[in-house]
């Protein structure tokens, strides 16, 4: 008798270790922001990025000192070009921006769309390394 309820823990145990060994555990998606600074001209441009994992999902755009655009979300659709869009506003990062080249892509452009035509307020936008990287600290 004492064989046959020893068994049935043995069982038992087996069965509930194996259920639990058979759920797979996801890693989970570790968020961070960074910050980059270009110039584009003469104007300041300031993007402080949202990411999961290694991919950008928001920006929030800032024009000299003036927040102009948050929560821009990432626009995956677009293959030409890394593009972060609202309602208002479209930002473009030159192709295969992530979180490990963040200080190496260039940014294209940002534009506020406009009913006929978008307006462009920044272009050819290029990193400046020394204000990048005071903002980071």
């Amino acid at each position: 008798m004492k064989l046959v309820k020893t068994l049935s823990a043995i069982a038992v145990v087996a069965v509930l270790a194996a259920c639990s060994n058979s759920a797979k555990k996801e890693e989970p998606i570790v968020k961070s922001e960074k910050t980059v600074v270009y110039s584009c001209g003469k104007k300041p441009v300031k993007v402080v990025y949202q990411f999961e994992g290694k991919e950008a999902v928001e920006a929030q755009v800032s024009l000299g000192k003036k927040v102009i655009a948050e929560g821009l979300q990432r626009d995956t659709a677009q293959k030409d070009f890394t593009s972060f869009a609202s309602d208002k506003y479209t930002w473009n990062v030159d192709t295969g921006f992530t979180l490990d080249n963040t200080t190496e892509v260039d940014a294209v452009m940002l534009t506020q769309k406009g009913k006929k035509s978008d307006k462009i307020l920044a272009k050819n936008c290029s990193i400046n390394a020394k204000a990048t990287a005071k903002a980071n600290q």
